[in-house]
């Protein structure tokens, strides 16, 4: 309907609102003003075009009525009387700020109707696309083994069989162990042994990996093995250490169990590829020193402290340096988690488990056939190590009869 131009006044508006009627079809936008008239605009709903129509709720003068007009008080003596406008020219304004108001209203009104009718779109995908995925299917995965890592990396196993030339053979130091291989690598210019898991990921493998990788993060010491990072890709868990160019301690006292058919190297054993000269007294005692010291940080200063249970000479790296530089750390904290779980209820408790792990002739007698699990365990395997340093005598070898075999701890006795 058209605009009735010589109704409206410069009055403001007091209110909107927006109907649609019964079919739905149509959508009117009604404005109110403070004389008691009432506009109205219709929009199209197709969104490109809104149709704007006015009605006044009173209806217009019929023709030749008398339009009233508002009397004027004398001005007061001594002042100049202001002439009146002329009324096209008021008229004029009034319904040109009146249409203009309802256009920017009526504009405002459209881009809101198409903002809502438009359909979704699909949302914006996160920066880094697949990665942002990824990282979240890999944080999930994660909280469902139990992990925890602290201060180590999370590695791509793209990006570890590159550095291991896919983990080819001419990179395998050591045998194969209880875990899986060992290859060596380098990362960002070091050099790294990579421990993959291999053959079927069993609770007993899983249990070792998620140990190793929670223990390790959380400890510093200058005498235990720093976890530079690890990968959990599908089934394919690895771990990621600095490479210790000295190999391990077994190697070092038995130079003929690395190459040697009947022996077995330890996972983390790395081989020597020049034999290098049998220990001096003096790094035997430093070599008995520095496990001391890391065995002393694991049961007193960690928190909660914790059990190795798996101390013996394939466990104990060695550096490069001779003498009083030679540096030694322990690796290998598969079976640390039970200790570390019940420990937490009190340093000294004793506790009985029927999860006995750890190497014959290292363990006491007291767990071994009992269950009984301290940190006594630990010392127990730490003197049976510095037996083997002393005598150069192996944890366990052939009885002298003939049958069975026979405990470095057996051998001695008569000694003592």
């Amino acid at each position: 309907m058209p605009i009735y131009p010589h109704t409206l006044i410069p009055h403001t508006l007091t209110g909107l609102a927006l109907m649609e009627n019964e079919g739905g079809e149509d959508t009117y936008l009604y404005v109110g003003s403070t004389d008691g008239r009432l506009f109205e605009v219709q929009l199209n709903k197709s969104g490109r075009d809104c149709v704007l129509e006015a009605e006044p709720s009173i209806p217009p003068a019929a023709e030749g009525a008398v339009e009233s007009k508002p009397s004027i008080p004398p001005a007061s003596g001594g002042a100049v009387e202001a002439k009146p406008s002329s009324p096209t020219v008021l008229v004029t304004t009034v319904v040109a700020g009146t249409v203009i108001a309802m256009v920017i209203i009526a504009s405002l009104i459209c881009i809101w109707w198409r903002a809502r009718r438009r359909p979704p779109g699909p949302e914006r995908p996160l920066e880094g696309g697949e990665q942002a995925t990824s990282s979240l299917i890999k944080d999930e995965a994660l909280d469902a083994w139990g992990i925890k890592p602290s201060r180590v990396k999370q590695f791509a196993f793209r990006v570890l069989s590159e550095c291991s030339d896919a983990f080819c053979e001419g990179r395998r130091i050591g045998e194969k162990g209880a875990f899986g291989k060992v290859y060596s690598g380098s990362l960002d210019g070091k050099e790294v042994a990579i421990k993959v898991m291999t053959g079927e990921l069993t609770e007993t493998k899983r249990n070792q990996f998620v140990a190793e990788v929670n223990t390790l993060s959380g400890l510093n010491h200058a005498n235990l093995v720093q976890l530079v990072g690890y990968c959990l890709a599908g089934d394919h868990c690895i771990l990621v250490y600095p490479f210790f160019r000295g190999g391990s301690l077994h190697g070092r006292l038995f130079p003929k169990a690395v190459s040697g058919k009947d022996a077995k190297a330890p996972d983390t054993d790395p081989s020597v590829e020049n034999p290098s000269p049998p220990l001096t007294l003096l790094e035997r005692m430093s070599i008995a020193f520095q496990v001391a010291k890391g065995l002393g940080y694991l049961h007193d200063a960690a928190r909660p402290p914790i059990i190795h249970r798996d101390i013996k000479s394939s466990n104990i790296l060695l550096g490069e340096g001779s003498g009083e530089k030679l540096h030694v750390v322990v690796a290998d904290f598969g079976l640390a988690a039970i200790g570390e779980r019940v420990l937490d209820t009190g340093h000294d408790h004793v506790v009985l488990t029927s999860h006995i792990g750890g190497t014959f002739g290292y363990m006491s007698p007291e767990y071994m056939l009992k269950g009984e699990l301290s940190e006594k365990n630990d010392v127990y395997s730490y003197g049976v190590l510095v037996l083997e340093l002393l005598t150069g005598r192996k944890v366990v070898a052939p009885a002298p009869s003939g049958l069975g075999w026979q405990t470095l701890v057996e051998w001695v006795k008569p000694f003592l």
